[in-house]
């Protein structure tokens, strides 16, 4: 994953020759973060245990990510994180630490935390709003007996902020042989660990990617570009879709076709192609950079040449390419392009992208008595959750125009809310969705399957039968209750 990264410090102005002011890109996990991680722990194993040195590295990396998600331009001083190039060869402990925790980030919900640290807490951790104005539910007000100790054995040290880690308390809870996990639990309660830089399973879900291109049609075409409105670029358009989603993709073509495709292939018919996969412009121009030429660390010798442009597809019928070029993003409506363009000639499967869908349709239901709705939000999804009411905890998220199935609706506290069931990652959730969000039908029962018994009155568990003779009133009982609540 590359970042861009202002350069201010005469060290990184001389290491990278550029002039103080530019952003230049680097790798977040080969370059930065050692870097970083190593200005603020120990070097030395016996001084700071591996452990704490990889609680380090992944609040190091969730804490710059934090602001990069919110689209921050970084620089390379404590006002985000002190970076300054060394040779990687005299911090290999550090390296070590940052490898073995390679993508991994502390999430609370679906948001990447902002994971504050310091080098001391001066034996008590606060909450947020008692050191700055705004609460955060990662931080706790807690003693530290853990930083109280470590100052005891290798000395006093300045209190700082004190909201979530000491880096000393951390140094010595590895010390005593606490985990890495143990540590970051304490510091920072209500979070857990996830890889891929936040997603839960490591997959995008397709609808989310193809309605994130759908939005950028018209932009104006700048590279670099700042991936919104007022600019983005061709592989732009993918990191802004893959952050949407809490994950990241190299910001370059070739790398992506190389790296992030599962199946690059050459594009001989339109009927190898699905929405979510990426095509790519091609020529043999000797233009792609020398990482991907023979000898280079992603040469492949069946991807020779250089992918200088890349797109999304984002629907068959009709067929449609939405790609950001000159002047602005556009749609294209064949692989041959626009006229006097060049024509798409490669595509492939995204790895990272679940193409059959990272929710799938929900489980058949019974076949009398059903009540069908469809997810109308404004954008996003509908979240589902474990009771019905907008307190009640957060399962997933249903796409938006998703069909759905009312098991049971309730009224609570005034609001509407049905049960239904959904399918993620091959396992079925049952929870409750906000009914303001949901677009009822009129009942009909599917045609019988084959095989199915006349008079079979199983009930599958989990599912609730409703009477024929119900259905129109429950139906407008509750669509009252709608019109009543939208007044």
């Amino acid at each position: 994953m590359n970042i861009n990264i202002k350069i201010t410090k005469p060290k990184n102005c001389s290491h990278y020759g550029v002039s103080a002011g530019d952003i230049i890109s680097i790798d977040l996990e080969e370059e930065y973060l050692p870097m970083c991680v190593s200005n603020e722990i120990y070097e030395s194993n016996s001084r700071t245990s591996m452990e704490a040195k990889i609680a380090q590295a992944i609040a190091a990396r969730s804490y710059i990510l934090s602001f990069i998600n919110e689209g921050k331009v970084i620089d390379d001083t404590t006002t985000y994180q002190s970076f300054e190039w060394k040779d990687k060869a005299t911090i290999p402990n550090t390296c070590k630490a940052v490898e073995d925790s390679r993508t991994q980030v502390l999430v609370c919900g679906e948001e990447i935390i902002r994971a504050w640290y310091a080098s001391s807490n001066g034996g008590r951790c606060k909450r947020s709003d008692e050191a700055w104005s705004t609460y955060k539910p990662w931080t706790v007000s807690q003693d530290d007996q853990w930083d109280i100790l470590g100052r005891e054995k290798w000395g006093q040290l300045k209190a700082q902020h004190g909201v979530g880690m000491s880096q000393i308390g951390a140094s010595y809870a590895a010390f005593i042989g606490k985990s890495h996990e143990e540590i970051l639990e304490f510091y920072y309660p209500n979070t857990k660990i996830l890889s891929n830089y936040g997603k839960e399973n490591g997959m995008l879900n397709v609808d989310k990617l193809v309605q994130s291109f759908r939005e950028i049609v018209g932009w104006p075409y700048v590279t670099p570009g700042t991936n919104d409105k007022n600019g983005i670029d061709c592989s732009g358009a993918f990191v802004r879709a893959y952050k949407q989603q809490n994950a990241s993709i190299y910001h370059g073509s070739n790398r992506i076709v190389r790296v992030h495709c599962d199946d690059s292939f050459k594009i001989t018919s339109v009927d190898q192609l699905e929405p979510g996969m990426a095509v790519f412009k091609w020529r043999n121009d000797g233009g792609e950079p020398s990482d991907y030429k023979p000898g280079g660390r992603y040469y492949d010798p069946n991807l020779t040449g250089n992918f200088y442009h890349i797109g999304l597809v984002v629907s068959i019928n009709p067929f449609q390419i939405i790609h950001a070029g000159v002047p602005n993003a556009s749609i294209d409506t064949s692989v041959s392009g626009k006229s006097g363009t060049p024509p798409w000639s490669w595509a492939g499967h995204l790895s990272a992208v679940e193409y059959s869908g990272s929710i799938t349709p929900p489980i058949t239901p019974p076949k009398d008595g059903e009540i069908w709705g469809t997810v109308t939000t404004v954008s996003g999804g509908l979240n589902m959750r474990e009771q019905p009411s907008s307190n009640g905890a957060y399962m997933l998220s249903i796409p938006k125009g998703s069909r759905i199935l009312l098991l049971r609706i309730t009224t609570e506290n005034g609001e509407t809310w049905g049960l239904t069931e959904w399918i993620k990652g091959g396992t079925k959730f049952s929870g409750w969705v906000n009914m303001n969000f949901v677009t009822m039908d009129s009942t009909s029962g599917n045609e019988p399957d084959p095989g199915d018994e006349p008079g079979d009155t199983t009930i599958p568990e989990g599912y609730v039968l409703i009477e024929k003779s119900s259905i129109e009133a429950l139906i407008s009982s509750a669509q009252a209750l709608l019109r009543r609540r939208r007044r």
